[in-house]
């Protein structure tokens, strides 16, 4: 799996800007900016590689 960022469709992003919840909304508007997202199936591995080092 990879661990790129997954650029979204247009129609995609512009769901983006019916989200109201005030946790979710700064993410919205980032991955808005951006275009793409990083699922956790893609950094699952990296983070528990981070983990690890850290701890």
């Amino acid at each position: 799996m990879s661990k790129e960022p997954v650029a979204l469709s247009d129609s995609r992003i512009k769901k983006l800007k019916g989200v109201t919840d005030p946790i979710l909304y700064s993410i919205a508007a980032e991955i808005s900016k951006t275009g793409e997202v990083a699922y956790q199936e893609g950094f699952l591995e990296a983070l528990i590689e981070a983990i690890e080092i850290k701890y």
